[in-house]
């Protein structure tokens, strides 16, 4: 465990720092509203759907020397694969819509 130990210390003041965020903190405690996560969920929407093609192109140009890394990569797609479909059968959650120049739409708060 020696590699979790260091891993452990050397994020200690990353992991405060997260752990402190104030929506991180209502969540944690159940105090955060059905507007702040459906806010929430949209806008990680967007990451999400884009995870899983990016990680398919940085998995398919990883040299052959580099297959540990492709498996792995491989793995992390098998887990990240229809996550934007779960996020947006979900009835609070709206499915972002495009503005007329393509861009994603904020929902007002």
């Amino acid at each position: 465990m020696a590699f979790y130990d260091d891993l452990l210390a050397a994020t200690e003041a990353e992991r405060r720092a997260f752990l402190s965020i104030p929506l991180l903190q209502q969540s944690i405690a159940g105090g955060i509203s059905l507007q702040a996560y459906t806010a929430f969920l949209t806008e990680a929407y967007h990451h999400v759907k884009h995870t899983t093609p990016l990680l398919m192109m940085c998995g398919g140009r990883l040299p052959e020397r580099l297959e540990w890394l492709r498996e792995a990569v491989g793995e992390y797609i098998k887990e990240e694969m229809g996550h934007q479909e779960w996020m947006t059968s979900m009835p609070a959650v709206p499915m972002p819509r495009r503005s007329e120049a393509g861009r994603p739409c904020r929902l007002p708060s």
